[in-house]
């Protein structure tokens, strides 16, 4: 009876430890996966990381690039010369005098330079696009048109090698407005 009972606890002391060391076993490999779920999340963290710091890189480039050209406009010169003023999507006017045989790429050159000035890198980018997105578009005044009122008339950037004399928009003074072509909306 006695050697039963100690068989029995000797059994017994069997199965607890071999119960703690399955539980030991679990709680490691339970550790485990929380450490590998942890390494996960920072190298997914760290990709989404270098994402964006790609995306915000390209957006600065494009948004350093536009203001750029805005200060590399040349001086107006010349007798006949035409003052633009243009409402810009913000609703606020912006103006500037351009020689009478200015290409319209620089009217569309300083509307991107002067709305690029106004914006940070992140806002930058286009209405069809976001941050979130593989590629983010930045902005562009390209898909925008240019409204005169009175007469009715329309430029796009189709019209970029014209001058402003041959658009009739030199000499003299002139307002236009922004409107969406479809490709992008307002800002």
């Amino acid at each position: 009876m006695l050697r039963e009972e100690s068989e029995r606890q000797r059994k017994l002391l069997e199965e607890q430890n071999q119960a703690y060391a399955l539980s030991l076993s679990r709680d490691a490999e339970r550790k485990e996966q929380e450490r590998l779920a942890k390494l996960q999340r920072e190298e997914q963290e760290k990709r989404e990381k270098e994402a964006l710091e790609r995306k915000l890189a390209k957006l600065s480039a494009a948004r350093e690039a536009a203001i750029n050209k805005l200060n590399n406009l040349p001086p107006p010169t010349g007798e006949k010369l035409a003052t633009i003023a243009i409402r810009i999507l913000d609703g606020s006017r912006v103006d500037r005098k351009f020689s009478a045989d200015a290409p319209l790429r620089q009217v569309y050159d300083f509307i991107e330079g002067t709305v690029a000035s106004k914006l940070a890198v992140e806002d930058f980018i286009d209405d069809s696009s976001s941050l979130a997105a593989d590629d983010p578009i930045p902005w562009t005044a390209d898909a925008y048109e240019l409204v005169l009122n009175f007469p009715k008339r329309r430029f796009s950037i189709a019209d970029a090698d014209k001058t402003l004399m041959e658009l009739g928009l030199a000499p003299g003074q002139s307002m236009l407005f922004m409107q969406d072509r479809g490709l992008g909306k307002s800002h």
